[in-house]
């Protein structure tokens, strides 16, 4: 029968593994736990319910990021809140949100949610087509927004093909942008 003998070389190799599986492996499943419940309550508390009667005026109020900031001298820019942003009138059509592609990748449940909403519209008739106006944004951003959008409509059971994206001139310095919504 042999012996076998532990040499420094693997000691060392044994130690380094124990090190991995009993501090790094559970301190890594510990850290993606925390990211997943974070952002999953971040969703629950952002996904409030907007009243329902809540109504667009005639003219659609400019939901840009300088009109919600106020008139502050403040140097550090307010970000509005996005989920208590949205302007929503169901018999005309309209509905106009404010989305961040630095914060965003996909749209909040209250969008979301109004998003069914507005696809009840009688103005969404059989030949309809939704017109969706967007910022210009650089191409991963502009990516993020029009995966969003489709990704959000494909869920409500609407087609890519019945989707139109006009683009609008932008503030090159905004962070959030006003996302508008119409039948046409």
């Amino acid at each position: 029968m042999k012996k076998y003998v532990l040499t420094e070389r693997g000691k060392f190799t044994f130690a380094i593994l124990l090190i991995v599986l009993f501090l790094i492996l559970p301190s890594l499943l510990l850290a993606v736990w925390a990211l997943t419940t974070n952002t999953s309550n971040e969703l629950n508390q952002n996904g409030k319910d907007v009243a329902s009667s809540e109504a667009v005026e005639e003219d659609t109020p400019d939901l840009s990021e300088d009109a919600l900031d106020g008139e502050d001298d403040d140097p550090a820019p307010v970000k509005p809140p996005l989920t208590d942003s949205i302007t929503f009138d169901l018999d005309a059509g309209v509905m106009v949100f404010l989305y961040s592609p630095e914060t965003q990748t996909t749209l909040d449940e209250n969008t979301f949610a109004r998003i069914g909403e507005i696809l009840t519209s009688p103005k969404n008739t059989s030949t309809a087509k939704i017109v969706v106006e967007i910022p210009q944004l650089d191409d991963d951003n502009m990516l993020k927004l029009t995966t969003a959008v489709t990704d959000a409509f494909a869920e409500h059971g609407v087609s890519i093909n019945d989707i139109i994206f006009l683009v609008y001139e932008s503030d090159p310095d905004a962070l959030t942008f006003k996302i508008s919504i119409t039948f046409q």
